[in-house]
């Protein structure tokens, strides 16, 4: 395994115990390796991609213990030589539920919704931009072994 891929698997065993913080790690996941899909009926899914069972483990975690009954689903594809995995999230409420929680999605006057970048809101205190920063490692990060 890699540096890199120690260093992920050793981020993931860290799971908060403060939701602002398992939030503000969420929302690095959907921002760096999520996408958010919204369909012809303004209905929003969710899906998180990548490599590392135990990022798609962690995201999954993460999503269960911040808002309880979100329905979330692990997906493995195996094409030719890699392995991918997907977390998805297709129920409209709780896409939305976890959108707003993490400041991508926002009402205006006219009831038009935007999808943006992240809020500064989420990351006001140390513990929660730890917390994102631990969160976009994991998701699209690597690291060179120092000791080489």
């Amino acid at each position: 395994m890699s540096f890199s891929g120690k260093v992920k698997e050793e981020l993931a065993g860290n799971i908060s115990p403060a939701r602002h913080c398992r939030i503000a790690e969420l929302a690095a996941f959907i921002g760096m390796c999520g996408t958010v899909v919204i369909n012809s009926f303004d209905r929003y899914s969710i899906k998180i991609h990548t490599e590392n069972l135990l990022v798609a483990r962690k995201v999954f975690t993460l999503i269960e213990k911040t808002f309880n009954k979100a329905d979330a689903s692990v997906r493995r594809n195996i094409s030719k030589q890699t392995v991918s995995y997907a977390v998805v999230i297709r129920r409209h409420e709780d896409a939305l539920r976890i959108l707003q929680a993490t400041k991508m999605t926002e009402e205006y006057e006219d009831n038009g919704e935007s999808i943006h970048a992240v809020d500064p809101l989420i990351v006001q205190q140390t513990c929660c931009k730890r917390a994102f920063l631990r969160g976009a490692f994991q998701a699209s990060g690597s690291m060179s072994d120092p000791n080489k």
